[in-house]
């Protein structure tokens, strides 16, 4: 999918930065199960709103709802490493 804008949610005292993130579509779960490769996945497709959440243990957490449009990612490491490893797996899938 690809990242079509990001902005900041909010920035917290203890330097973890939210951020969201607009897609060019709705999150499906093919997405979802990709995200696999940046962390731990947590997925709960059964749920009345599917919820998915993916951890990186003191780097990040990236959290969503599939059918939406957006997700929310959680930069606790905000370098600009990590973020670009995120984006870029972002935009293979």
């Amino acid at each position: 999918m690809k990242v079509l804008e990001t902005r900041v949610v909010e920035e917290c005292l203890d330097g973890v930065v939210i951020r969201e993130v607009l897609f060019d579509g709705r999150i499906g779960a093919t997405f979802i199960k990709s995200l696999e490769k940046l962390g731990t996945l947590e997925y709960f497709p059964h749920f009345p709103k599917p919820f998915f959440r993916v951890r990186k243990s003191g780097k990040y957490i990236i959290k969503g709802v599939e059918g939406n449009e957006t997700c929310q990612i959680f930069y606790i490491d905000s370098s600009e490493e990590i973020q670009q490893l995120i984006y870029r797996t972002f935009q293979t899938v």
